[in-house]
């Protein structure tokens, strides 16, 4: 299961860099094969929003995590009475909630008195699954950070985007 492959890439990216980093920020953007979030079990945690996810990924990081879990998914019934089931990609709203997102936690990163305060933001570790292959791939290269925002712009479309 894909959610269970993030979930595997995480804890063992964060067990590498535990000596340099006191937490870590996740998002993750995915159709999960144009499926909804209709009560699949995920290594016993039951998925019914996007948020059971994140708690998943939360339990699975070995660091303090802050996760963003985008479904990349919609559907609807059309006039015939059939179902439509899509991957609707990155959305503007889905671009809106991760900048928002990870600006949130640019400014939390900031704020005085912080405990292990790693300070802000600025250059996102950006990662792609390939769901095939399972095997993760650096998309630095793909990715433009005007102003330190994070803006996908050429995301091969066989990977799911994790920064």
């Amino acid at each position: 299961m894909r959610v269970s492959a993030i979930g595997n890439f995480v804890e063992q990216y964060c067990e590498r860099k535990a000596a340099s980093l006191s937490n870590i920020d996740i998002v993750v953007l995915d159709d999960f094969f144009i499926t909804p979030l209709d009560g699949w079990i995920c290594d016993g945690t039951t998925v019914h929003h996007p948020g059971d996810i994140e708690c998943y990924l939360k339990g699975r990081s070995p660091l303090p995590a802050s996760v963003k879990m985008l479904h990349t998914y919609d559907q609807w019934i059309n006039e015939d009475g059939s179902t439509m089931r899509v991957g609707s990609g990155l959305t503007s709203d889905h671009l809106g909630n991760t900048i928002d997102f990870l600006e949130q936690r640019r400014k939390s990163n900031q704020e005085p008195g912080l405990i292990n305060e790693p300070g802000p933001i600025e250059h996102p570790l950006t990662y792609a699954m390939n769901p095939m292959s399972g095997k993760f791939r650096n998309m630095a290269r793909f990715l433009h950070l005007p102003g330190g925002s994070l803006m996908p712009t050429a995301i091969p479309a066989d990977y799911a985007l994790v920064t």
